[in-house]
């Protein structure tokens, strides 16, 4: 298993896990309490279709970055990406979904 430095590292009962969803699945599915994750598979689909949307452009934060003022502009414009998509209010779009709703 590949661990980078910059990584989500989650270890548990002799085990490692890492990147931010498989981290999430885990916990979830591995612990009693209220669901972390959506319950329905489309549900589920459309968070990563969310998650999808902004990764490439949130991977690297400005502090790690050799141009930090390009880092900003692609954070920028991932975040607007993400706000895009969930202030679509159309059937089937985030708005919509009870696990994007706050």
């Amino acid at each position: 298993m590949f661990v980078s430095s910059r990584s989500p590292l989650l270890w548990d009962e002799g085990f490692a896990l890492v990147e931010s969803l498989v981290i999430a699945q885990h916990v979830d599915e591995s612990h009693e309490g209220r669901d972390l994750l959506p319950r329905t598979a489309k549900e589920r689909a459309r968070m990563r279709e969310l998650i999808a949307t902004i990764a490439g452009k949130l991977e690297i934060t400005p502090s790690h970055a050799r141009d930090a003022n390009a880092a900003r502009k692609r954070i920028g414009e991932g975040h607007a990406a993400l706000d895009a998509a969930l202030s679509d209010a159309a059937p089937g779009s985030a708005a919509t979904h009870r696990c994007c709703r706050t």
